[in-house]
């Protein structure tokens, strides 16, 4: 991945930005196995992670992102993939019931990872990755971050898996929250 000091001067702030995505990257690729991670060149790679970047950059407290980009400009094996990002408050359930949901109507992914974040957040969203694992306290979260690639999707099917994956976060926030309730 390019290094900010190769790229023009900037303003601080902007160069920051520019190494979240790069940071961010790392986490994802961090546990993935080799030989999936053989399968891309590393501008694909790249590519991945500004996408999952900018999900987690939109992340707020207590809500969900979906991010199923059907036309990723990712390929595996030069094959085009639908990459799919979602970042949710880290919770038990969800990998299982993200990777459920997607390979049963979607296909078999070419890459899976999971990392957990410790992210602190801002008004407008996450303003700080700052690493994988850690512990939550009043002042930095643990986002669960489920990055999946499939074989291309049309951008319809694309819609409906979103759809899909977003009623199935608010059926597992509820099964978490609510289960003191059901003693």
């Amino acid at each position: 991945m390019a290094s900010v000091k190769s790229k023009p001067k900037k303003k601080a702030a902007a160069l920051k930005a520019e190494e979240k995505p790069a940071r961010l990257a790392d986490y994802l690729l961090a546990r993935a196995p080799a030989e999936d991670i053989a399968a891309y060149d590393a501008a694909d790679l790249e590519r991945a992670g500004e996408l999952a970047a900018r999900a987690v950059a939109s992340h707020r407290k207590g809500e969900s992102v979906v991010a199923v980009d059907a036309d990723s400009g990712v390929a595996c094996d030069g094959r085009p993939v639908t990459v799919i990002t979602v970042v949710n408050d880290n919770m038990p359930f969800l990998f299982d019931s993200i990777l459920g949901e997607i390979t049963e109507t979607s296909g078999q992914p070419t890459l899976v990872t999971h990392p957990i974040v410790t992210v602190r957040h801002g008004k407008a969203g996450v303003v700080e990755v700052l690493g994988d694992g850690g512990k939550e306290d009043d002042e930095h979260e643990r986002l669960s971050v489920v990055h999946v690639h499939i074989p291309r999707l049309t951008a319809e099917e694309a819609k409906s898996l979103t759809e899909r994956l977003r009623k199935m976060l608010s059926q597992v926030r509820a099964a978490v929250v609510d289960w003191k309730r059901m003693l």
